[in-house]
């Protein structure tokens, strides 16, 4: 404060500092082949991949992996793909329009609980086939387990973890009330800047995204660096909020249309980005972050997982021997924090092409 000569000064107060705990959790990838196929088909010939089926096979391991880890943490809700709304029919599931279905993919294998967290199993271990976005509805393999409304849907064996996700994170609390183990109730520093419209759904507008922009600086003294959404709010921000922008001015002789865009800019006082397509993200949100408040906590980068000195390839084995064929695993050891989730924003309720919305 201001203080007058020989006039005590201001009582000093302490900083509140939160300490979060974050728990590293694993994610792993693994692949089998047939000896034939590691011994016989490791050349150019026989196979689509230059250098043979193995070596295509590790790489498209690897890859998938990287893959998983980006739908954990920009499109679930610590690790759930999808609530089901209905059972269309026999070995059928339809997830709600809140989670869409972007992240739950053929060939994926899953788990569906009767709760977020403290549930209990309904069906495990299924293959899912047939999985159409458009409907949000697909197939899986087994006898028919009558999935319930409101029942949340894992991947297979990750229940109940202590992920911390995009949508867990920049939240206010309906998510998730206590991130890195304190309570947003307790502390509100740790409530981000959510503009949702109680469900009631409307397009996005440049109002939005300059409120977004806006406030939170306002608030948090931060400024948006990164915006992200699914296809879904840019095809929005195409449709409602540049049309108003294509010319800058009077222009002579013919007008020259452009379908599509290549960039969606995002100005507002201090800030200057695109958004960003992330194909996992949650339909209905457009995230705008300050991203240095984001990090990575890695107990174990992504490498082979490998208990001996003896390569990461190892025979199959059975209860009589080895079978004839290799396994190989890999995986990181990791978690996302955040230092400060009052500095981010996302935008809720917005329509939807992904799941629907006119």
């Amino acid at each position: 404060g201001v203080t007058e000569d020989n006039v005590a000064f201001p009582t000093p107060i302490d900083p509140t500092r939160v300490q979060g705990t974050v728990k590293p959790e694993t994610f792993t990838v693994s692949f089998q082949l047939g000896l034939k196929s590691v011994k016989v088909l490791d050349n150019s010939e026989g196979s689509f991949h230059e250098d043979g089926i193995l070596s295509d096979r590790i790489e498209t391991s690897i890859a998938d992996l990287g893959k998983w880890i980006n739908i954990v943490y920009a499109g679930t809700n610590r690790g759930r793909l999808g609530v089901v709304e209905s059972e269309p029919a026999a070995n059928q599931v339809q997830v709600t329009k809140a989670t869409g279905l972007v992240n739950i993919l053929n060939n994926f294998r899953i788990d569906v609980y009767t709760a977020l967290s403290g549930g209990s199993a309904n069906f495990t271990n299924r293959k899912v086939s047939a999985a159409t976005t458009s409907t949000r509805t697909f197939t899986y393999d087994g006898a028919d387990a009558t999935p319930v409304a409101g029942e949340s849907i894992f991947m297979t064996g990750t229940y109940d973890t202590s992920l911390w996700t995009l949508p867990d994170i920049v939240d206010d609390g309906t998510n998730l009330t206590s991130p890195f183990g304190q309570s947003r109730s307790t502390y509100a520093g740790l409530k981000s800047q959510v503009f949702s419209n109680g469900g009631v759904l409307r397009n996005l507008s440049e109002n939005l995204i300059l409120d977004a922009c806006l406030q939170t600086r306002q608030i948090a003294g931060k400024l948006v660096n990164r915006a992200l959404s699914n296809w879904g709010q840019a095809r929005k921000f195409a449709e409602f909020v540049s049309p108003d922008r294509r010319y800058t001015g009077a222009l002579k002789g013919k007008q020259n249309y452009s379908v599509g865009f290549d960039a969606l800019k995002i100005v507002a006082p201090g800030v200057d980005c695109d958004l960003e397509v992330d194909y996992n993200i949650i339909p209905r949100a457009l995230y705008l972050l300050a991203w240095e408040t984001f990090g990575l906590f890695e107990s174990g980068a992504p490498d082979w997982i490998d208990i001996d000195d003896g390569g990461p390839l190892h025979l199959i084995p059975t209860s009589g021997g080895h079978k004839a064929g290799v396994l190989g695993y890999a995986g990181s050891s990791e978690n996302q924090i955040n230092t400060m989730p009052r500095g981010n924003a996302v935008i809720l309720d917005c329509k939807d092409p992904i799941v629907g919305d006119i």
